[in-house]
């Protein structure tokens, strides 16, 4: 029996993805993008890497796509740590993701703020300068740029069903909330969960393989241990 092939590599290293996809689809796809990738970034704001008030050490991806409605449902945990001086909130780039809970470990959260740009959150007590603590973000998106699908509601082959990632350049945020921005480096694991018949490739080595015997998906994790 033909497998169904599911393609995700995580976006904080997802220039590799285009590879993975057949050639006439993604140079067709980066053709079209190239304007506005370019146009996106070409501007002042956009011309320097911003500031770094975190040090991001660990993240870690779960994510669950929806194939037939062309969304994704996911938890993103943060383990990082103030650079050089406290901190009171932090800002993590995420467009248009709908943001229903927000949770730390290490400190309490007093506040937090969804836009259709960002998620900002504001800590009860400012975090030390080089104290570790953790945030978890739960959410669900529609991407329209970063995570892409290929569907028989699209009108391609079943056997042809998958996703791919590509981030570059800042494309990553329309999928999951993070730190997009080529100057954070960090280790991080992706768990992804599929019908079982599919595949799942990410950076780094495979960890696990297994299907859940409550919800029938493949669950797939893998590992990144360098940054």
């Amino acid at each position: 029996m033909k497998r169904t092939i599911l393609i995700i590599v995580a976006a904080f290293m997802s220039l590799g993805a285009t590879r993975f996809a057949k050639a006439e689809h993604v140079h067709g796809l980066q053709c079209g993008h190239a304007a506005s990738i370019w146009s996106s970034i070409d501007s002042a704001s956009q011309r320097y890497a911003p500031d770094r008030a975190v040090d991001i050490e660990q993240f870690d991806l779960d994510v669950t796509p929806d194939f037939k409605n062309r969304r994704v449902a996911g938890t993103a945990t943060f383990t990082f740590r103030p650079i050089l001086k406290s901190l009171s909130q932090l800002r993590l780039d995420a467009h248009d993701l709908e943001i229903s809970k927000v949770t730390a470990d290490g400190t309490e959260i007093a506040a937090w703020q969804n836009t259709d740009r960002a998620l900002i959150v504001t800590f009860a007590e400012p975090i030390a300068a080089g104290e570790q603590a953790k945030l978890t973000v739960t959410y669900e998106a529609e991407p329209k740029k970063g995570l892409y699908f290929r569907t028989p509601e699209m009108g391609y082959d079943p056997g042809d069903t998958h996703i791919w990632t590509q981030g570059e350049s800042i494309e990553a945020r329309h999928w999951f909330p993070c730190f997009d921005a080529p100057n954070e480096f960090f280790t991080s694991t992706m768990t992804c969960r599929v019908p079982e018949a599919m595949v799942v490739l990410s950076n780094g080595s495979k960890v696990s393989d297994s299907v859940d015997a409550d919800s029938g998906l493949r669950v797939v994790k893998w590992s990144q241990d360098k940054p």
